[in-house]
């Protein structure tokens, strides 16, 4: 089973709660790659949703719990933040807003041609983004490969969900049974 968990308006959650404090050896690696502010909050709500972990990273980037059999991983988009959690091996996930425009001189080269199909068959470019996230998360490999030969809609290991204004995809190697918890943040705690 995989646990998801969506914090919407997540930037204004820190008003909200008191949040973990992080280990010196994950403030080293966020002040080398980082982006500032929004990796920082995203360490501390994985510790906050998941208690007394330790985050780090592999020689690809991909974040992993120290000494913990649960995979993580997790995104963020304008308006909501989720973390994934298996217990039964790798994970990846992607999180958008519904509406997300595609721009072919943007994104075209990233694309399989199947993907490019369902695109012109009406599927939204929110559901064929996060998927290709979502599996490239899973993989751990990034955008470091010719992305375009691999067509996320092959891969059966790939669930999509709407949850408000936001698409999510999650790939993992297990039948998918998502739990969903949702932080609306909106409403005082």
């Amino acid at each position: 089973m995989t646990d998801l968990y969506i914090f919407t308006d997540w930037i204004p959650f820190l008003d909200l709660v008191e949040l973990p404090n992080l280990t010196e050896r994950e403030e080293k690696w966020l002040i080398k790659y980082g982006n500032g502010f929004q990796s920082k909050l995203s360490y501390q709500l994985v510790k906050y949703v998941l208690g007394d972990v330790e985050i780090e990273r592999d020689d690809k980037g991909k974040p992993y719990l120290r000494n913990d059999v649960r995979s993580i991983n997790w995104s963020h988009t304008k308006g909501a933040w989720v973390l994934a959690v298996s217990k039964n091996g790798r994970i990846g996930v992607d999180i958008e807003q519904t509406i997300l425009d595609y721009d072919h001189s943007l994104y075209g080269w990233v694309l399989h041609k199947e993907e490019k199909a369902h695109l012109l068959n009406g599927t939204p470019f929110s559901h064929v983004w996060t998927k290709k996230e979502a599996y490239l998360k899973y993989k751990g490999t990034g955008l470091d490969e010719d992305i375009a030969y691999i067509n996320s809609f092959a891969v059966n290991s790939i669930c999509t969900i709407q949850v408000g204004e936001f698409i999510i995809s999650v790939c993992t190697n297990e039948e998918t049974m998502i739990c969903l918890h949702q932080f609306d943040t909106t409403v005082k705690l």
